[in-house]
């Protein structure tokens, strides 16, 4: 994967340093350089006179943005953010202007970056002797409130030499703008179960007397105890909790309720939730076993057990307080087996996406039935039904479309969103439907009419096999229904990226007869897949990709819908090892009985020898993620991929450690360096939005 780094230096008021950092961090490293100018008295551009530095403005590889007014260094951070995803770049390399931080170990957080490409890598300064001593119980401080919060014991919280991935951080929300920016995000990170990275490094600290801070000892302090407190209270109602401390939560809350407190069950949860970090949304619930119709039997129940242990002479009270503890831990300790086996059984469940249709067999089973003996509209009826219940208990698809819709028409509101999203599921029905309903049919059941350089009849009939590349969008395989029992379909493979370990795993032929035919490919080496489909190539048999999942290890971060997205890469790569033409194929519904199909051709990939492969097979992908942009844009209620598409990696890859050969900088494969080096990569061209 590629690799694109950004170096941003965030800067208020630092007239005497922030040119040396600029000019170090421009001959320490070879990546762009941008500088926010939060607001400085006097504007930064006017600060960076060196010949260097206006070299590197005329080059564009230094860039300077200007707020026009102190926004404060979380908003001057946001903003590199935003004009990284503006210009295609993965990580942004944090570094303050004051020189406290290095430029020199730039190198050691970006060696670590690549081997873990996905995580966020933190600079933990090695305080020495000169080190002002708030600075020191600051650190602590906020490493405390950090391992309170998130449970992750972090070695420094607060340095701001760190190496963002744009991946993860595109999808953070932040309430902060000041000095807590950095605090917060790394919260918000770590509740994403992003991984954390700490890399010692060299700081320097002048003399006191030369020292400047801009951080108000009074202000953002005070600024920074809100945030903590705000986000204890977050960390104690989330409901992402493991199947452990969720049953000590409920077994502790049903313990709570047993007790004689009435009254004060809630405040002696809250307690308990932050003295041992619980979550209290489930400790509430437990306490609720006190409810006015169960209480006094539990009163009673209390006062039995208790006489049993004090004995007849025992006064009521003493009775009722040993019993309420007797039953409490009793009732406790079975409330929370209870939660602990119900957390683990869906936390196994619990998986990304797998390619499996929802619905249970009797469900799909009568929809078949009404297909087949009543015809489409009769289905149709039923999705009515069907909607919106997929609506209430598919959370993850909704959530997903919200986001997708907030993207493809930023301008609806949220109630607006949530209409489309109910058009998009029905949508997605009518064409499982459509699938179906054909299946019962010898002869075509829909019309279809084809849009762009090449019809898919003229493929099919060509004297050389095609490479397909598809997506998850519109009726993607209706596309073939309408030549299904024709001679030519027998030479149309499709490789599919199977749920079941998300591998390279099958080439599955359509035969003339309707029937599928299976070869599998079950080989750990992707050189095996490759040859199994050049064979299908060489013999003049189609194959056909859906490239827009990442279920496999070859993949590239790349920009759709103005975020940045994993893609499939390897379809190109086997198209341009087989010499195959390539063809971008869609199918979208029009109407009930309508469907256009879509090509866009392509010459024969090659590889150019005087360019690294990787950044041809990245402006392949890149093309294709373009022009499924545009597709999209045209009909927005048919993208077919509900997960989280801009957060999601593979399975194979949430695990996979890669070595620094499979995330090469694009600054390494090519010469010249970095802004000469590929235009096509560093200025990405706008999308055609009609």
């Amino acid at each position: 994967m590629i690799l694109r780094y950004l170096v941003a230096i965030p800067c208020f008021n630092n007239p005497k340093t922030v040119q040396a950092v600029v000019e170090q961090v421009l001959e320490m490293s070879e990546f762009p350089v941008l500088v926010v100018d939060d607001g400085s008295d006097q504007p930064v551009s006017e600060l960076l006179t060196s010949v260097q530095c206006k070299a590197a403005l005329e080059s564009r590889r230094l860039v300077v943005l200007r707020h026009p007014q102190n926004l404060g260094k979380g908003a001057a951070l946001q903003k590199a953010f935003a004009w990284a995803l503006l210009q295609n770049k993965t990580h942004v390399i944090s570094i303050d202007s004051d020189g406290q931080h290095l430029a020199s170990e730039i190198t050691k957080l970006v060696s670590v970056s690549r081997q873990n490409p996905w995580s966020l890598i933190i600079g933990s300064r090695r305080f020495k002797d000169n080190v002002p001593g708030v600075s020191k119980f600051g650190r602590k401080f906020s490493n405390f409130w950090v391992k309170y919060e998130t449970g992750y014991e972090a070695l420094d919280s607060q340095s701001g030499f760190r190496i963002y991935p744009m991946f993860y951080t595109q999808n953070i929300h932040c309430l902060t703008t000041k000095f807590d920016f950095e605090i917060e995000i790394l919260i918000r990170l770590l509740w994403k179960k992003v991984d954390i990275r700490e890399v010692d490094i060299e700081v320097y600290y002048p003399p006191k007397n030369e020292r400047v801070s801009h951080f108000d000892k009074w202000r953002d302090n005070v600024r920074i105890s809100l945030l903590n407190t705000i986000l204890v209270i977050v960390s104690l109602l989330r409901g992402q909790t493991p199947p452990l401390r969720s049953a000590i939560a409920m077994g502790l809350g049903v313990f709570i309720g047993c007790t004689p407190f009435f009254g004060f069950h809630i405040f002696i949860a809250m307690a308990f939730a932050f003295l041992f970090r619980l979550n209290f949304l489930i400790l509430f619930l437990g306490t609720n076993i006190s409810v006015p119709w169960i209480a006094p039997f539990l009163a009673a129940g209390s006062v039995v057990l208790g006489r049993s242990v004090l004995g007849d002479s025992a006064s009521l009270l003493p009775r009722l307080m040993v019993g309420s503890l007797v039953l409490g831990s009793v009732l406790g300790v079975l409330a929370g087996l209870v939660t602990y086996l119900v957390k683990k059984y869906f936390e196994r469940r619990k998986t990304g996406w797998t390619g499996k249709t929802r619905g249970g067999v009797l469900g799909n089973g009568f929809l078949k039935l009404v297909l087949k003996y009543f015809g489409l509209k009769a289905g149709y009826f039923f999705l009515y039904l069907i909607v919106p219940y997929f609506y209430i208990f598919a959370p993850k698809a909704r959530r997903s479309l919200d986001e997708y819709w907030s993207l493809i028409s930023p301008d609806l509101n949220w109630r607006k969103r949530q209409r489309a999203i109910l058009k998009h599921f029905l949508t997605f029905g009518k064409v499982l439907m459509d699938r179906v309903y054909q299946s019962f049919h010898q002869s075509l059941q829909f019309e279809i009419s084809s849009e762009g350089p090449v019809g898919i009849q003229e493929v099919i009939r060509s004297q050389k096999g095609w490479v397909f590349i598809g997506a998850h969008v519109g009726g993607w395989d209706i596309s073939t229904i309408f030549s299904q029992r024709s001679e030519q379909m027998a030479r149309l493979g499709m490789v599919h990226f199977l749920a079941d370990g998300l591998t390279f795993d099958k080439v599955i032929q359509r035969t003339s007869d309707a029937r599928l035919k299976v070869d599998s490919i079950r080989h750990e080496s992707g050189a095996n897949s490759t040859m199994v489909v050049k064979d299908f190539l060489d013999n003049k048999k189609h194959v056909g990709f859906l490239a827009d999942r990442a279920i496999a290890t070859q993949v590239e971060l790349i920009p759709f819908l103005g975020k940045l997205a994993l893609f499939e890469v390897g379809p190109y790569r086997i198209a341009a090892a087989c010499g195959a033409p390539m063809i971008f194929t869609y199918t979208f519904k029009l109407s009930d009985k309508k469907y256009l199909f879509i090509s866009a051709q392509h010459s024969e990939l090659k590889y150019n020898s005087l360019q690294a492969r990787q950044i041809q097979v990245y402006r392949w992908a890149e093309e294709f993620a373009q022009d499924l942009e545009i597709k999209m844009r045209r009909f927005p209620d048919q993208w077919f991929n509900f997960y989280p598409f801009w957060s999601t990696r593979p399975l194979l890859l949430t695990s996979e450690k890669s070595s620094s050969t499979d995330n090469s900088l694009l600054e390494e494969l090519s010469k010249p360096k970095v802004e000469t080096l590929d235009p096509a990569l560093s200025n990405r061209p706008s999308v055609d939005k009609k």
